[in-house]
């Protein structure tokens, strides 16, 4: 299995991943992908209504391999 990393931003801050996965398909890669991207949004909606995050991974190479994003916003309909 190879090791990748995972970087974050969520808009106001870049997380850059130091410690990588060790994953063995590409549906594992963009399923980890998902899986962050719905789990920084969760945290960000802790205090805003709208926003943004981006992942993106790289080999240990440091070769960019996939990137993902996901944008939300909540407002009131009147």
């Amino acid at each position: 299995m190879a090791r990748y990393y995972f970087d974050v931003t969520d808009g106001e801050e870049h997380i850059k991943d130091e410690v990588g996965r060790e994953l063995a398909t590409e549906d594992d890669i963009l399923r980890e992908v998902n899986r962050i991207m719905i789990g920084a949004a969760g945290d960000i909606a802790d205090h805003a209504t709208h926003g943004r995050v981006s992942v993106s991974v790289r080999q240990e190479d440091g070769g960019a391999l996939y990137a993902g994003s996901l944008l939300f916003s909540a407002k009131k309909i009147e």
